[in-house]
């Protein structure tokens, strides 16, 4: 039994019998655009709607028993994290940054000013980037094999909006849906899970290419129903909301099978309350 086998096996003993149908059988993926990989025969775990998630970018991994999933920084975090994390019967999902450039990323300079952006609003030292160079895809196929090495199970690829923003470059919807779904082929390569984020108007055209989805505030927004079609084929919304607990929204996000929990914008593990 190699040790992908057994880490499922792990899982599948972690997992209520309910929910024992998390996973799926090999599947042959193969795209030129990713990588030198060939066509290799991948089993993945799924998640299914409603499994419990934890999410934490920042400072020390807390322990919480009772999350299936963890989502945590792919660069932040060892492979003894992540291999903890497993030990505990967790999945593990990687996060990183597939639309933008951050200063404090290791990788930082390997971006050169062309595929450099404007600034994100909000984040004063995050920019956008040329999702259509191939410089970009290259470095974004680095982090995905550091995500592999280090074990994660999964990927959660953020700012894959970058087309709807003011990104510096004339980004259309067909750029970001392209960008999108060699994403998701190149994690598939991998043998990776991969979640799309925040982009509700994307999923008609991308949902049989994803995994599962992440959505933050789509219930603050009245944006749950773009999700819809994920939980139709039987695949998890992952919902984060920031703020106060809400018992009106626990109630609705499990009429629709959506997988809420509240954190905090910092996501630094203070502030965990599930439904």
């Amino acid at each position: 039994m190699d040790a992908l086998t057994s880490l499922l096996v792990a899982h599948m003993i972690f997992v209520p019998s309910a929910m024992q149908s998390a996973l799926v059988s090999p599947s042959l993926v193969a795209n030129e655009e990713v990588g030198p990989m060939t066509k290799t025969a991948t089993a993945m775990v799924t998640v299914p709607p409603l499994t419990r998630w934890y999410w934490q970018l920042s400072g020390k991994v807390r322990t919480v028993p009772d999350a299936l999933i963890y989502d945590i920084d792919i660069e932040e975090n060892t492979a003894d994290v992540v291999n903890h994390l497993h030990t505990e019967g967790h999945i593990v999902i990687g996060y990183f940054s597939a639309g933008t450039w951050e200063n404090h990323r290791s990788d930082s300079s390997q971006f050169p000013a062309s595929v450099i952006g404007r600034t994100l609003p909000d984040w004063p030292e995050e920019k956008y980037l040329d999702i259509r160079s191939p410089i970009v895809r290259s470095q974004m196929a680095k982090r995905m094999d550091l995500a592999k090495a280090k074990g994660f199970d999964g990927l959660e690829p953020d700012n894959v909006d970058g087309f709807e923003n003011k990104s510096g470059f004339p980004l259309t919807k067909f750029d970001q849906i392209d960008y999108n779904r060699w994403l998701a082929t190149a994690a598939h390569q991998r043998g990776m899970i991969v979640a799309l984020k925040n982009t509700p108007e994307l999923v008609p055209a991308l949902v049989s290419d994803f995994d599962f989805a992440i959505a933050e505030e789509s219930f603050k927004y009245n944006a749950t129903d773009g999700y819809r079609p994920f939980i139709e084929q039987g695949k998890a919304v992952l919902a984060a909301e920031f703020g106060a607990f809400s018992a009106s929204k626990c109630t609705k996000a499990k009429s629709l099978k959506f997988s809420l929990a509240f954190f905090d914008l910092a996501l630094n593990g203070k502030k965990y309350q599930p439904c």
